[in-house]
């Protein structure tokens, strides 16, 4: 619903979405609690659900930070925008999206060598 939303302009709205969907993603910590208790007990079939669940937690996190920061950049919310996409590139450090959105923000925010940096990796 929120990539809709963005599509029609409605970038509060969708925010909101995707802040929404990102708050009822499982926390890794909590994912990775799960994965270290059923190798600790021997279970590999459940260890490796447990991983699975964990990459896929994580992918809805990075694609709701990302996309919050494409609203947040459109609302002309700079310093939000880099903190989603910092949160995001915390996932994926290598996130082309996270780092050029980021890069969008600071440049906004005239943190000039920040955003060459983020821009140029």
């Amino acid at each position: 619903q929120g990539n809709a939303l963005f599509r029609r302009g409605e970038f509060e709205r969708a925010l909101r979405r995707y802040e929404a969907s990102n708050s009822r993603a499982p926390e890794a910590a909590d994912l990775a609690k799960a994965i270290e208790a059923a190798s600790c007990g021997g279970d590999e079939e459940a260890a490796s659900a447990a991983n699975e669940r964990k990459a896929a937690a994580e992918q809805v996190r990075l694609a709701c930070l990302v996309n919050m920061a494409a609203c947040q950049l459109r609302l002309g919310e700079h310093g939000a925008a880099a903190k989603s996409c910092s949160a995001a590139l915390d996932i994926a450090p290598g996130s082309a999206k996270a780092l050029f959105r980021r890069g969008q923000a600071r440049l906004a925010l005239a943190e000039l060598s920040g955003a060459k940096e983020d821009l140029l990796a």
